[in-house]
């Protein structure tokens, strides 16, 4: 809930401060402010092929407005975002994995038929 307030929050403030500007000449904007991981993204499971054990990040946007008529306007945005890999949790799952050993052909190498041969990992 929070996250949702602080985003229209933000575009309230930029809406209010590029609506306010009543001159012809261009405008620039530098918006800088936390990456939050979301969807799969965020997601710690080491069995989810779309797991990205990514944290919280920071992102960077620099933009260029200008004006061309009362209606219309050019906007240029250069923007960057940064979510470093979550190694503590990634390293958590990881060990507790079961790795197998030997060879194994089959449809699903995260899930081969039950055996004995297998440890957990680092042990």
């Amino acid at each position: 809930m929070n996250r949702v307030l602080l985003f229209l929050f933000s575009v309230i403030i930029q809406t209010t401060s590029t609506f306010s500007q009543t001159n012809n000449r261009g405008s620039v904007a530098l918006l800088i402010g936390p990456a939050f991981p979301t969807g799969h993204f965020q997601n710690n499971n080491l069995y989810d092929e779309s797991s990205g054990f990514a944290k919280t990040g920071e992102t960077i946007s620099l933009e260029y407005t200008k004006a061309l008529s009362k209606y219309w306007a050019v906007l240029i945005n250069l923007a960057g975002q940064r979510n470093p890999l979550n190694t503590e949790e990634f390293e958590s799952s990881f060990s507790k994995a079961k790795i197998y050993q030997g060879f194994y052909f089959g449809s699903d190498p995260n899930n081969p038929p039950s055996q004995n041969n297998y440890r957990i990992y680092p042990n």
